[in-house]
């Protein structure tokens, strides 16, 4: 088992984490989508930090350098839509790579959604685009 994050545009309105419909909405991610421009920018930089485990950006050649180097966990599941990407990252990681992912979600406007947390968290965008702080809600 992996621990799971969602990445997304932020919605039209505000609801809070321990609304059922994020877990809804992060059922609904369907690998295949193009993703908008912000979120494609995101999972470019995130995964030359955590590359992917399999899929299309898959690269047999870094995946076999990790796991040399015993940094396997690094390796991650990715689910992308057009709008939203979930995303598997080791346990081991889970709390460097929520950081992470909420830095650079920051820097792109998109939303973070922890459903792991306890309770389950959303890391909003700062409205200040000069601020790269995500706030937790």
């Amino acid at each position: 088992m992996s621990y799971p994050l969602m990445v997304l545009l932020p919605p039209s309105e505000r609801r809070p984490a321990t609304d059922p419909s994020w877990h809804q909405r992060m059922a609904a991610v369907q690998d295949g989508g193009e993703p908008v421009p912000a979120l494609a920018a995101l999972l470019a930089r995130l995964r030359r930090l955590y590359p992917p485990i399999a899929g299309p950006h898959f690269d047999a050649g870094i995946a076999a350098m990790l796991c040399a180097a015993q940094e396997e966990e690094r390796l991650t599941d990715y689910c992308v839509d057009s709008d939203a990407a979930v995303l598997g990252f080791a346990w081991s990681c889970a709390e460097a790579a929520r950081q992470r992912l909420c830095a650079l979600a920051a820097d792109h406007g998109l939303v973070v959604f922890d459903p792991g947390a306890e309770p389950a968290r959303l890391y909003w965008p700062p409205v200040d685009s000069g601020n790269s702080d995500a706030k937790a809600h």
